[in-house]
This record gives C-alpha cells, sequence and structure tokens, in this order.
C-alpha cells in the first residue's frame, strides 16, 4: 500500500469514528429517553408506509449504514483538502 493510500485510508477512518461519535451520541439521548419512558425498539418507515420493528443494534447499524452513504466520501474528501491545506500543497 502506498503512503498515499495509507493517509486517504486513516483519513476514512477518522471519518468513520467522528459518525460513530453522532451515534453513539444519538444512542445515549434515545437511551434517556428508554430509561424515561421505557421503550425498547426502534421503528423503519418504509415509502410505502409500511413498518419495520428493529432491536437498537438494527437500528444502529442502519443508521451507520445511511450516514456513510450520505456523507463518508464528502467527509473525506473535505479531510484532504484540509490536510493539504495545513501541509501548505494547495
Amino acid at each position: 500500500m502506498s503512503n498515499l493510500n495509507i493517509i486517504e485510508q486513516k483519513i476514512r477512518d477518522k471519518a468513520v469514528v467522528e459518525l460513530m461519535q453522532i451515534i453513539e451520541k444519538f444512542e445515549n439521548d434515545l437511551g434517556k429517553l428508554t430509561d424515561t419512558y421505557g421503550h425498547k425498539s426502534f421503528y423503519s418507515f418504509d415509502k410505502d408506509k409500511s413498518t419495520t420493528c428493529m432491536q437498537p443494534h438494527e437500528f444502529r447499524n442502519q443508521l451507520m449504514f445511511s450516514l456513510k452513504n450520505m456523507f463518508l466520501e464528502n467527509m473525506v474528501k473535505k479531510k484532504s483538502s484540509e490536510l493539504l491545506e495545513k501541509l501548505e500543497i494547495l
């Protein structure tokens, strides 16, 4: 693996960690609601208006999948650009 690939992978890993922190904060906030009001399942609402009950780990996985699809590539591009600016390459 070249140095550039290693750097890009480290940036990608850092972005995934950032997404995980967002999910963990969200889960902690949901945990407070669960502790107070006693609900332990999450629901997925599909376009056809059907509803699926998910366990917390399924909800977490689905949320991470969605956030990666929505943000990961743009996060890597932005963080790469910021790194290059810091190194005064751009």
